[in-house]
């Protein structure tokens, strides 16, 4: 696949996903869904979008996501910490992973994404 003209193709319909079951003991959510990661554009950028799509309905994840106004909070569904009981399940592996897939299937628009930042 020829990303660099394949723009129109990464957006939602070319998302990435990823089950809870793949994503292990750093999932952060009390229920099981698939992280998805897609594109959207901005203007005359591509911005990442990270979404948990479950049975309850479609959660956004990312700042992006949120921005949007189409998906539900996370907030919702975010575990407690099992080992910190006053806080929350940290998020970075889970934004960690969803960037890094991102930049294994479509490398060339992570490097664009990465100097957009």
């Amino acid at each position: 696949m020829d990303e660099q003209f394949d723009w129109l193709s990464l957006l939602e319909d070319g998302a990435i996903h990823l089950s809870s079951e793949q994503i292990g003991e750093s999932y952060p959510f009390q229920i099981d869904g698939d992280l998805k990661v897609f594109l959207r554009r901005r203007g005359d950028t591509l911005v990442p979008y990270v979404t948990l799509a479950t049975k309850q309905g479609e959660y956004a994840i990312n700042g992006m996501a949120r921005e949007s106004g189409k998906y539900r909070d996370y907030q919702e569904i975010w575990k407690d910490n099992p080992k910190k009981p006053t806080s929350k399940m940290p998020m970075s592996g889970v934004m960690g992973l969803a960037m890094e897939m991102l930049k294994i299937k479509y490398p060339l628009v992570y490097e664009q994404l990465k100097a957009q930042a």
